[in-house]
């Protein structure tokens, strides 16, 4: 009995000796029992994690939402939102920058208002420069900088173009042509108008000079053949 109370005991300093655990992560991440895999000071926010990470492929969009055909599930349970292997992903404004056909890594969380799945293919940026303003956070800890996983990408791990001039660039050939073809149109009708002009003065020349030769009498007509040139 005295050994197991000294073993007990052990045991308790051992584990008062370790670290406390840390604080689950807020948003839905907190519910489903998942956090950041990493040591974090207290008094850090992290962002949120997704509730399912998958690689899909658009197959239509309107003006807030894509749908995707379901390539591979990476992470978390995306079947309650999915039909036939297709599952609808609300984005907002940013549908705009998903190309249909292309593939893409979806990372998405539950929208509590609507209980569907959205993401977003912008960072969201600080206003008025963040942290960085002086007193807007009164925090000392050495919090990480992570990404919000929130968030859908290139297969290749890299963001989705959401520059302004980005499809000006992609459809830069076509621009040029649209810029191009009318300016060769007008071109070719002024050469067109040109030789006209220039025909018609020829005829009408000839035409002028035939008339004005069948006037003449046949004398003057000789003399005028036999007339050198000056």
């Amino acid at each position: 009995m005295v050994v197991g109370v000294g073993v007990g005991f052990a045991d308790a300093g051992s584990a008062g000796a370790q670290e406390p655990p840390q604080p689950p992560a807020e948003g839905p991440a907190a519910t489903s029992g998942r956090r950041w895999p990493i040591a974090t000071p207290e008094g850090c926010t992290l962002p949120a994690l997704p509730d399912a990470v998958f690689v899909g492929t658009v197959v239509d969009a309107d003006f807030q939402t894509a749908r995707f055909q379901i390539d591979q599930v990476r992470a978390g349970d995306i079947q309650p939102f999915a039909y036939g292997g297709l599952v609808d992903v609300r984005y907002g404004t940013d549908t705009k920058f998903l190309e249909r056909g292309t593939q893409y890594v979806i990372g998405a969380s539950v929208d509590p208002a609507t209980n569907a799945l959205s993401s977003k293919v912008r960072e969201v940026e600080a206003l008025f420069a963040g942290d960085d303003v002086i007193g807007i956070a009164e925090n000392d800890a050495n919090c990480p900088v992570l990404a919000d996983p929130v968030r859908t990408l290139d297969t290749d791990g890299t963001s989705v173009d959401s520059s302004v001039l980005g499809p000006m660039t992609e459809a830069k050939g076509d621009i040029l042509r649209a810029l191009l073809l009318p300016l060769v149109v007008a071109m070719a009708i002024i050469f067109g108008l040109v030789a006209l002009r220039w025909l018609f003065t020829g005829i009408f020349k000839g035409v002028g000079s035939v008339a004005h030769t069948a006037g003449q009498t046949r004398e003057v007509r000789s003399a005028t053949a036999r007339r050198p040139p000056s």
